[in-house]
């Protein structure tokens, strides 16, 4: 068998190590600018200008979406109320007297959802008006995000009676005038 040569094994430099920021500009593909002193200046400024202009853009959408829903939420509530309303007036009707608050919550507990998914609650407020609410989205009552919608009924004469505020059946818990 013929002798082979002996081959050279040819060993390679390493590569030299880029100047100053070369490493975590490399991770951002940006090894183009590392290669002098004002690259790696021009990278310093860029890379945080746009990753800053990149993190406000998220910001700002992120709260442009979060005012969005609490519009829609906001707009569902209100027209809920005016059903929730109407429901009352129905009641108050068939009744022929404002429902105690316990048989109006009832009445719409199940039936009428806000915008944040929560039941809205009547409340008498006098003889003859109610309250409506909606708790909001801290879903707390009593607080400033509340959405309330405060109605009147007018009481209906029979036909041959006239109006007279006095027959009305009292509010609950209220003792009528000519019972004291």
């Amino acid at each position: 068998m013929p002798e082979r040569p002996h081959s050279r094994t040819t060993h390679r430099r390493p590569e030299p190590v880029r100047p100053g920021c070369g490493n975590i500009l490399g991770l951002l593909g940006l090894y183009v600018l590392v290669d002098n002193f004002v690259g790696c200046l021009i990278a310093g400024i860029v890379a945080p200008i746009f990753f800053g202009g990149l993190f406000a853009f998220l910001y700002w959408h992120n709260q442009n979406e979060k005012a969005e829903i609490e519009l829609r939420a906001t707009g569902r509530t209100e027209a809920v109320l005016t059903k929730a309303s109407d429901t009352i007036q129905q009641e108050t009707r068939r009744l022929g007297r404002l429902p105690f608050e316990d048989e109006g919550n009832a009445r719409l507990r199940h039936s009428h959802e806000d915008g944040w998914r929560n039941p809205v609650t009547y409340e008498v407020t006098g003889k003859t008006s109610y309250l409506i609410r909606s708790t909001g989205s801290d879903q707390r009552r009593n607080t400033e995000d509340d959405l309330t919608l405060k109605r009147e009924v007018v009481p209906k004469a029979k036909v041959g009676e006239a109006e007279d505020p006095e027959q009305m059946q009292s509010l609950p818990g209220e003792r009528s005038e000519s019972a004291k």
